[in-house]
């Protein structure tokens, strides 16, 4: 991804990232969420929906439930299937009038004017502790501080709310063998992560032990798959999809659990525990050798993020926390 090492101002930033989102709304659905199952891109969107929901149920997290940068609506569309009321808001407005279009074919009954709104946090008018959980995917690496987040949902969330924020993995580099690695060699916090990633177990839902179980399972899966994908020609095909690209300016910044957790700790919140995903089953300069295989694998191998082995293969995390 390009913008890791670009400095840009807070307001330009704002500007960057929803022209960005204004241009690629067309384009998003088939972009992140794969919906012909072929694996030419890691189904992004569709694999942390698909994880947020599972937290959602296993947490019993109810409404009034907000999505904060909602895109196009799907994580909103999917809870109010299951009779969780939510909103969605999003600073694109491209991105909002496609979600609205979305919940009325999905959802007739729905009143999308109400259901998603196109505004950004400081412009968002709520009452305090107004919705008792949130979410916020895709959003914390793209502002250019946690507390503009953070003092949001502490805002609208009250005493013992929820909220689902995902960061990307400053882990992950240590693993990626690709720039952010070279960058991370040449810089003085290398020492510091890898003391981070040392203590990063205590922050895996799953603890160390679980891991050879999680592990058999998920490998035999992708073992399973892989004898048939090596000899299929389509799944050895490397023609993969072309979609707009990040502006080199746009700054997309990361975290550790440890990062985050100070972070929300400013604000009333304690992280409970993470669960990295987009696991990489090797590092990504090998994606365009097999980008079909390759991405299946990553969805295959997910369970692994919810152990502490997930620091160091998955790129981004879900930190789930919780207003204290």
């Amino acid at each position: 991804m390009t913008g890791r090492r670009a400095k840009t101002a807070p307001a330009e930033q704002k500007r960057l990232t929803r022209d960005f989102f204004n241009t690629v709304a067309g384009e998003w659905f088939e972009r992140t969420y794969d919906p012909r199952a072929e694996y030419r891109k890691y189904p992004s969107n569709r694999v942390r929906m698909e994880l947020a929901l599972g937290e959602i149920k296993r947490l019993k997290i109810r409404g009034p439930f907000l999505d904060v940068g909602c895109g196009t609506g799907e994580l909103v569309i999917e809870l109010l299937r299951r009779n969780i009321p939510t909103t969605g808001i999003d600073i694109a407005e491209k991105m909002i009038a496609l979600a609205r279009a979305n919940v009325k074919r999905a959802l007739p009954n729905a009143d999308p004017a109400k259901t998603f709104r196109a505004t950004d946090l400081d412009a968002f008018r709520a009452p305090r502790g107004s919705f008792r959980n949130a979410a916020a995917l895709g959003l914390l690496e793209y502002l250019a501080t946690d507390d503009e987040l953070l003092r949001f949902l502490a805002r609208v969330i009250p005493r013992k709310g929820r909220a689902l924020v995902e960061c990307r993995n400053k882990f992950f580099n240590l693993a990626s063998l690709n720039t952010y690695t070279s960058d991370l060699a040449a810089s003085h916090e290398f020492s510091k992560l890898i003391d981070e990633y040392g203590a990063s177990g205590e922050f895996s839902r799953l603890p160390y032990s679980a891991i050879p179980k999680v592990a058999d399972e998920t490998t035999r899966a992708a073992s399973l798959f892989l004898r048939r994908a090596v000899n299929d020609r389509e799944w050895r095909e490397t023609v993969t999809k072309k979609f707009s690209s990040y502006p080199s300016l746009m700054v997309r910044r990361q975290h550790t659990p440890q990062e985050i957790q100070r972070s929300a700790a400013r604000y009333g919140f304690a992280l409970r525990y993470v669960v990295y995903w987009h696991i990489h089953p090797f590092p990504p300069v090998f994606e365009k050798h097999f980008p079909r295989i390759f991405n299946k694998l990553s969805v295959l191998l997910g369970p692994l993020g919810h152990t502490p082995l997930g620091a160091s293969l998955g790129s981004s995390f879900l930190a789930v926390l919780e207003r204290v």
